[in-house]
């Protein structure tokens, strides 16, 4: 029994722990972003997949939407879009049944 009890105030301190790194990461990454090059790259590779190459604000720098580094999230993209037609479709009243 007294190592149950031992270690009780050790998982708080160990959770408490956990959570303020996570709040110094979320702080330092999510809430301070626009400093860091690797937000902007992440927010021009959406920008890229979601509005395609032929976007006119590409035309200064045609290169950009040829790059290979884009072809894996626009196959993520429709990947993660076959995967919710699917879900949709299995979950529609027709598919079931009723």
């Amino acid at each position: 029994m007294y190592s149950q009890h031992a270690a009780a105030p050790r998982e708080r301190v160990l959770t408490l722990l956990l959570l303020l790194l996570l709040a110094a990461c979320v702080t330092r990454l999510w809430l301070m972003p626009l400093p860091s090059s690797f937000w902007v790259d992440e927010m021009a590779t959406v920008f890229v997949v979601q509005h395609g190459p032929n976007h006119p604000s590409l035309a200064v720098a045609p290169q950009v939407p040829d790059s290979i580094y884009y072809q894996l999230p626009r196959a993520a993209q429709s990947l993660i879009a076959i995967i919710r037609e699917h879900r949709k479709a299995s979950e529609s009243p027709v598919a079931i049944g009723a």
